[in-house]
């Protein structure tokens, strides 16, 4: 995940890592980072598609498609997010306070879903926040977490998240990240997460869809090495009207469908990371066997494999639901 590069303090490992005594650091000292830039990193320029190639990739829909599955309007991008983020996990605990937290998509945003368990004697007010660098550059829109959470009690609070140039690592591999939490009313007590899971679906925008007409030339605009396939993913192979539905609602968008040889059927998908990179997606069912193809290509070889490693859990969750 690039963290050697941060050159930021080694987060602790297992359930939470306490700060000694001594006066608080500045919130943007918890893992050496600032909060001054919150401009997001420039979307990648490309030039327009070439024309599509006769044959091969040329011929995707150049013969009637059968008619779409009925797809209803996406559902809203929290429950969406929410179902292909999976349930809040433990990030850590310590000093009677326990965090429990998720990235998903929701109102337009990445949002970081944090729940503090407050099991201490003395009420939590707020919590002073810090990522560190990473993959997308993503960080919270503020540094400060309010919880007002009781001895004994729990709350629940949502951070906005946005994609910051300062917070970009070059050299990342993974979506996961770490981060720091301080208690503000006790500002020794701060606790670290190491290795916290960003899905790749809290990271795709709403705006991801790609017309039929133009699936093609974006297909044949981005270079063959950052393509790939890979067969035998599980699959049900059952009703493809519902996982269309689900990829939609978690921002990967259907864009066209065609037979291909065998009796099989290949589907055509679109997804845009928030800070504009396209990825494109093949999924292949043939009818009797219970697994599917998958190609994947978009300008970055490693969001190609990022999608290539969501698709499985995407996949089994949409013909399950």
């Amino acid at each position: 995940d690039g963290e050697d590069e941060t050159k930021t303090p080694t987060p602790g490992t297992g359930a939470g890592a306490g700060a000694g005594g001594g006066p608080a650091a500045p919130v943007e000292d918890l893992l050496g980072l600032g909060f001054g830039d919150t401009a997001a990193p420039a979307a990648p320029t490309s030039a327009a598609p070439p024309a599509a190639p006769a044959g091969g990739l040329g011929d995707l829909f150049g013969t009637p498609a059968p008619a779409p599955p009925a797809v209803p309007p996406a559902a809203p991008a929290a429950t969406a997010s929410s179902s292909s983020a999976g349930a809040p996990k433990l990030l850590g605990s310590d000093f009677g306070l326990a965090f429990k937290g998720r990235f998903v998509r929701q109102g337009g945003n990445t949002v970081f879903q944090v729940q503090l368990q407050n099991s201490s004697s003395a009420p939590v007010s707020t919590c002073s926040l810090s990522m560190n660098k990473n993959l997308f550059g993503l960080t919270a829109t503020s540094a400060v977490v309010t919880f007002n959470a009781a001895p004994g009690a729990s709350a629940l609070a949502a951070v906005p998240c946005t994609f910051s140039n300062t917070h970009f690592q070059p050299g990342a591999t993974s979506l996961a990240l770490d981060i720091a939490v301080r208690n503000d009313s006790v500002p020794s007590q701060v606790i670290f997460f190491k290795g916290v899971e960003v899905p790749l679906t809290a990271l795709l925008s709403e705006d991801g869809a790609i017309a039929r007409e133009q699936y093609v030339p974006t297909w044949g605009s981005l270079a063959a090495s950052a393509e790939k396939m890979i067969s035998g993913l599980p699959s049900a192979n059952g009703d493809h009207a519902n996982l269309i539905k689900y990829l939609q609602a978690s921002n990967v968008f259907y864009a066209a469908q065609r037979p291909v040889d065998g009796g099989a059927v290949a589907f055509f998908f679109s997804a845009k990371v928030a800070t504009g990179q396209v990825v494109l997606a093949q999924l292949t069912f043939k009818p009797g066997f219970p697994a599917c193809k998958a190609t994947v290509k978009s300008a970055s070889p490693l969001l190609t494999n990022l999608m290539m490693e969501a698709l499985p859990a995407l996949i089994i969750a949409g013909e399950s639901s």
